[in-house]
């Protein structure tokens, strides 16, 4: 286990392609092949991605449906603080 990353979370999403885009933090959105984050400043600025893989290498497993989250919604996320 690597500290101050994030290894599983649990999302909303429309399609297995839809979920590989959705980052666990909420401020953070994949564009141009990088995360980008927009802080709680309001400015963006491109996130490390040294605590998510990009969208590529992410593991997508259909685990139910539901309506009651909009597409797009974290609904849990696991991370590793150090």
């Amino acid at each position: 286990m690597e500290y101050e990353t994030y290894d599983e979370c649990v999302v909303a999403a429309e399609n297995e392609g839809s979920a590989r885009q959705i980052h666990p933090h909420e401020d953070v959105f994949h564009s141009d092949g990088s995360w980008w984050s927009s802080g709680n400043n309001g400015n963006v600025y491109r996130e490390g991605c040294d605590v998510w893989p990009y969208p590529a290498e992410v593991k997508v497993k259909l685990i139910g449906t539901s309506s009651a989250e909009p597409a797009g919604t974290v609904i849990c996320a696991s991370y590793n603080a150090g």
